[in-house]
């Protein structure tokens, strides 16, 4: 869990404020810190490790972590809803599962470091080995962690696979239209009781989307980095799925111009398709060189992980998932 200590010591560190080692009593900043940390404590639980028993998500606390997990990772402005069916299919296949939360829009810089911080924070609770699977932003966000120099101190768990979903790994120029996504994640919140005043400044003020343009100095300095040195499975969606050429079916007739028109427009959807990928990120966006296990599959870029309609039907990259990652552990 994101602890008040931790924000404290983070805002104390980052923020320019000056240590009380040398004096009894705080400077006025580090007063106005504590007293916003002390009204904001139900806002700043969300943030950090849940753990699903099965049929709802509970905080972690200070107990014992399990000693093998697979830790769930969301992407921009994303409250937690897109695990709906990854988190039961994981844990019905005896995987202990873990989500990660964390301020949304800051600079992924930010969220790499916590979440880095966080991985050493679990193995000091006892888990040695975890796998990660990622749907978007969170996916930079993991490789990130994984590829930094050291933050902080201690050993960090074994990180056995990473599976990234509809991750822009080069970026996706719809990040910039996030105001509509930030909106509706603030609103959802309101609606359940979740709404604070300073909701949407601690999830940070929109750093993330910048970060996220095609080109950014972030992806640059990401993207000039080796790959982490873990097995790596990589998924992206199309919103059509690219179907076989030259297939006919049996009987068919064909009327020259017409099939010559039809053809070319084909092409043209498809060119079209490619570029918009999964409707978020362009699907040039998705891959890495070096990863080999590179999936594209039909879907939208949350359809891919969460079904919308009453279908018991699995979503695609959740079967993915459970067949990159087989059986879990019920081990505590």
């Amino acid at each position: 869990m994101f602890s008040i200590q931790a924000l404290l010591f983070v805002g104390l560190t980052f923020g320019g404020g000056e240590s009380t080692t040398a004096s009894s009593l705080p400077d006025a900043g580090e007063v106005i810190l504590r007293q916003l940390i002390e009204d904001h404590k139900e806002l700043l639980s969300r943030f950090g490790y849940q753990r699903y028993d099965g049929q709802a998500w509970t905080a972690m606390g200070n107990i014992r972590a399990p000693e093998e997990a697979v830790i769930l990772v969301h992407g921009l402005d994303e409250m937690g809803t897109v695990w709906e069916d990854m988190a039961p299919a994981l844990h019905g296949e005896g995987h202990q599962v873990l989500r990660f939360s964390y301020p949304n829009d800051q600079a992924i810089t930010r969220s790499a470091i916590l979440f880095r911080q966080q991985l050493k924070w679990l193995r000091e609770r006892g888990t040695k080995k975890l796998s990660l699977v990622a749907h978007s932003m969170g996916g930079l966000i993991c490789r990130d962690a994984l590829t930094r120099s050291d933050t902080y101190e201690g050993p960090m768990p074994e990180v056995k696979h990473l599976i990234t979903l509809g991750t822009p790994n080069h970026g996706a120029p719809l990040a910039m239209f996030r105001h509509v996504a930030e909106w509706r994640e603030h609103i959802l919140r309101m609606g359940r009781g979740e709404g604070k005043g300073l909701g949407p400044i601690i999830d940070g003020m929109g750093e993330a989307a910048e970060d996220l343009s095609p080109d950014s100095d972030y992806l640059k300095e990401l993207n000039g980095r080796p790959l982490p040195k873990t097995p790596m499975t990589i998924i992206a969606g199309r919103i059509d799925k690219e179907e076989a050429e030259g297939k006919k079916k049996k009987g068919s007739w064909e009327v020259p111009w017409v099939t010559k028109t039809w053809q070319k427009a084909k092409l043209e959807w498809k060119g079209i398709t490619k570029k918009v990928g999964d409707g978020v990120v362009p699907l040039d966006s998705t891959p890495l060189k070096g990863v080999e296990d590179y999936r594209i599959i039909k879907g939208n870029h949350r359809a891919i992980v969460k079904n919308f309609f009453k279908s018991k039907e699995l979503p695609l990259g959740v079967k993915i998932v459970i067949e990159v990652l087989g059986k879990g552990s019920t081990k505590e």
